[in-house]
């Protein structure tokens, strides 16, 4: 049973492919995702629906528990505001693989409170998530960065710890971005939650930095979150508010499309266990100048997918975007080679099969006889 977002966005994707690649492999899986009407992507799938948006609340609980005594799971994954429930309801139950997704960094979550609250919250969420984490098997990092903040934040133990990078389906061979699409040479893409770990202030400064060279720059600002109105603010102080379009939450299609006929995309993080939007970036060949900050240095290597620089930076994301930006031949060469490090490394087709082998492989060491010779697992026998 693996509990995902629902949505159209990169992680519910990457997680219907995922099981969806499971389901092929010949094992039974349920895919619990949120309340979401008309969604019934099947892909050889189960799908459940939460009771809530948010699956936090006792009925949700109780829905989760019926499921469990329903499909008898021999493993269970969970996913940000779905794993307190599917954790201490598979633990009460006995499942024997219960995996835990780490997706977002510490230190982002700190960045995005203030105060008191971010002093208070912070300890109520590290209380929680260890002993969310006590309940779990295994706990899944996306980059080796949130690993070592599972080990050292929260006190995993190392051999409880695994590395698995996102996948997305290659964008270029669906309806999703037009692979031949004419590139706008001094628009940026800036995609991302606005929100202080994300560093848009940072973007919207270097965008007054890098006007005076560049008077037909465009900086499109592809999301939604608490900070529109001061970034807004922010834009009009400096004199670039003409310059910053601020297009709120856009689909995913939109996101690809913008990406593909954009100069380059800038993600300009203070803190970021991985960056989807970076390998998103890849995929469709556009370079990125990123912040060098937790796991996107595993993702972008710098100077052959994009640039990386210091976060909260200013000066640093201009000049690395006026590089770009004055060198064509350079920015064509650099979304080539992202382009090829996406399709050995993050494609779904590469990335995919040797996750569900480590997944068949975790399972069947918990559970008597679950794996054959082949590596597949076997269908859950019901007890009498």
């Amino acid at each position: 049973m693996i509990g995902t977002p629902g949505g159209d966005r990169a992680i519910p994707r990457y997680f219907h492919e995922l099981g969806g690649k499971l389901a092929a492999r010949g094992h039974r899986v349920v895919l619990l995702t949120e309340p979401r009407r008309g969604e019934h992507r099947d892909n050889g799938l189960r799908i459940e629906q939460w009771p809530s948006k948010r699956p936090v609340r006792l009925r949700d609980a109780r829905f989760f528990s019926e499921l469990v005594n329903r499909y008898r799971p021999d493993c269970v994954i969970s996913n940000f505001a779905a794993s307190n429930v599917m954790m201490i309801v598979a633990a009460f139950h006995r499942v024997p693989c219960r995996i835990d997704w780490y997706h977002t960094l510490s230190g982002q979550i700190g960045l995005d409170l203030s105060g008191a609250l971010r002093k208070m919250n912070g300890r109520l969420q590290q209380a929680r998530k260890r002993l969310v984490y006590r309940l779990a098997t295994h706990v899944v990092a996306n980059t080796r960065c949130a690993e070592a903040d599972l080990q050292c934040v929260f006190g995993v133990p190392a051999g409880r710890t695994h590395v698995l990078h996102y996948a997305i389906p290659d964008p270029l061979e669906t309806a999703g971005a037009d692979g031949a699409a004419e590139r706008a040479p001094f628009r940026i893409v800036c995609p991302g939650r606005l929100d202080h770990s994300k560093g848009q202030a940072e973007a919207i400064r270097a965008a007054a930095l890098l006007l005076p060279r560049f008077p037909g720059i465009e900086i499109h600002f592809l999301g939604d979150g608490p900070c529109r109105d001061e970034y807004i603010s922010l834009a009009r102080e400096l004199g670039v508010l003409h310059r910053c379009c601020f297009r709120g939450a856009v689909p995913l299609r939109e996101v690809l499309r913008t990406m593909r006929t954009s100069a380059l995309t800038l993600v300009p993080s203070r803190s970021e266990a991985f960056g989807l939007v970076n390998i998103e970036s890849m995929a469709v060949g556009t370079p990125v100048v990123a912040s060098r900050t937790g796991g996107v240095s595993e993702v972008v290597r710098h100077g052959q997918d994009g640039l990386l620089v210091p976060p909260g930076d200013p000066g640093a994301i201009a000049a690395a975007v006026e590089t770009l930006l004055a060198e064509p031949l350079l920015r064509e060469r650099m979304g080539a080679q992202a382009r090829r490090h996406f399709l050995t490394e993050f494609d779904v087709r590469s990335a995919l099969e040797s996750q569900c082998r480590w997944l068949e492989q975790t399972v069947g060491s918990r559970t008597r006889g679950a794996v054959t010779a082949g590596g597949w697992l076997q269908p859950h026998k019901e007890s009498h």
